[in-house]
């Protein structure tokens, strides 16, 4: 698998964080559970990039190692 297709793949892996934290945060919002909704949104505004950063952190150093 070339670089670009694990890139790639990390694109779709952290798109699809933010589906999924915005989904929950649409089905608690609409369900009028506002606290929760918001311990959603903080903890997908932090943990989302942190992932995702630390996931192309991992592949750039795999890739210079390998």
């Amino acid at each position: 698998m070339a670089f670009a297709d694990k890139f790639m793949f990390g694109s779709y892996i952290s798109l699809a964080l933010c589906l999924g934290s915005t989904l929950l945060l649409m089905r608690h919002t609409e369900k009028g559970e506002a606290a929760h909704a918001k311990w959603i949104f903080r903890m997908s505004l932090t943990l989302v990039p942190i992932a995702t950063v630390a996931m192309f952190l991992l592949l750039f150093i795999h890739s210079r190692v390998f």
